[in-house]
């Protein structure tokens, strides 16, 4: 998605941001791609030494996980992250995992950031 403003935002809307893109609470580096609903009460932070353990949560009854997949498979290299074989992210130290699943027609995504 060409012209996705970079990290260094605030979670929420800032002025600065001109295609009002909101980012995870929890994880505010990465964006709530538009059409997913972030569920806070599903959020994990740990900091510890050998890095941070995060977790986010987000669902939606009219995205697919089709282009769940193809929105972060385009964003996230444009925030640092490199694509992996085996689907998930790597940048710094650190390992992002994609998980989505579509029980009963709704797309539930979990973000999960990890130490490599």
């Amino acid at each position: 998605m060409a012209g996705l403003p970079l990290p260094g935002y605030a979670q929420g809307q800032p002025a600065s941001n001109p295609l009002a893109t909101t980012f995870f609470h929890t994880l505010n580096d990465v964006p709530v791609m538009p059409g997913l609903r972030e569920l806070p009460e599903e959020s994990l932070n740990f900091d510890k030494p050998e890095g941070r353990i995060m977790a986010v949560t987000a669902i939606s009854e009219t995205v697919t996980p089709e282009a769940i997949r193809r929105f972060y498979s385009q964003t996230l290299p444009q925030l640092g992250w490199i694509g992996q074989p085996d689907g998930s992210f790597l940048r710094d130290q650190e390992r992002l995992k994609l998980n989505i699943e579509a029980p009963e027609g709704v797309s539930v995504v979990r973000l999960q950031v990890g130490p490599q």
